[in-house]
């Protein structure tokens, strides 16, 4: 974060908090614990759910929604699919899942019944910055961008 600083120059007027936390972990760390106590209004989260497991992206969800006031956001995008479901991940032998609209609110509304909260989920599928030749992308693979709002 210091390097993000000087490259910048923006210490002075940037009066962000940033949070160095492992999100699995979530409330099973201080700092973690008490940003919940607080809460955010938004949460950005871009080019991460996709890195896992449809259980995992669960995990991290419940622990980012515990985070969120009531009105609060989710904003983001990732790789998705039109045809959503399990794919080779970069670590061998490994697999992440890739969502289209409908599944990604599926998950909130898992995450919701998990945290006793509501969600809406709105999103788009698009082909901006999708390249099937690329070794991780596929002629079903779409940029999920979203919206989830705590109700």
């Amino acid at each position: 974060m210091e390097l993000g600083y000087d490259l910048f120059i923006d210490r002075h007027l940037l009066h962000s908090r940033f949070l160095v936390a492992d999100v699995f972990l979530g409330s099973t760390q201080t700092a973690w614990e008490r940003l919940a106590e607080q809460g955010f209004d938004v949460v950005h989260c871009s080019a991460f759910f996709h890195l896992f497991p449809l259980g995992q992206q669960v995990a991290a969800a419940i622990q980012i929604a515990k985070l969120l006031k009531k009105g609060g956001i989710v904003v983001g995008r990732q790789t998705g699919s039109v045809k959503p479901g399990d794919v080779a991940a970069i670590q061998k032998q490994s697999y992440s899942y890739r969502h289209d609209v409908s599944t990604f609110d599926d998950m909130w509304r898992r995450v919701g019944e998990e945290t006793q909260t509501k969600w809406r989920v709105e999103g788009t599928l698009d082909m901006v910055g999708i390249n099937p030749d690329r070794l991780f992308e596929n002629e079903d693979s779409r940029r999920l961008l979203f919206t989830v709002i705590r109700l």
